[in-house]
């Protein structure tokens, strides 16, 4: 398939899976997702915002070469270290949250391409 004309389109099937209560329907607060679709930037930013007011984006790009992505990010309970990845079987975007190795969410994304 060409990049050229190809649109990504993220259905927000998020699914947020914290051990202290039941998935939400809407992403969380602090978390914002970004379309790149200039000559030199393609895919996706993945802005995560902590109750301390620090940022961490996690940049990955399903078409290209930038499929597997790492950040960490500082807030008042510790620092949170967030992995993403998009799996090509699924066409899912799938970002991990763990704070001191224990894991404190997962959020994912279905990916579309649509040629026009």
């Amino acid at each position: 398939m060409h990049r050229f004309g190809l649109i990504l389109a993220l259905a927000l099937s998020v699914s947020l899976s914290i051990s202290a209560g039941p998935a939400p329907s809407a992403p969380p607060a602090g978390l914002s997702v970004e379309a790149k679709d200039d000559a030199f930037r393609k895919g996706f930013d993945f802005v995560f915002r902590s109750d301390s007011s620090a940022t961490a984006t996690l940049s990955l790009d399903p078409l290209g070469g930038r499929n597997v992505a790492s950040t960490s990010l500082s807030s008042k309970s510790g620092s949170i270290t967030l992995n993403g990845s998009y799996d090509r079987n699924a066409r899912t975007i799938v970002v991990i949250a763990k704070r001191g190795g224990k894991e404190i969410g997962e959020f994912s994304w279905r990916v579309e391409a649509t040629l026009r």
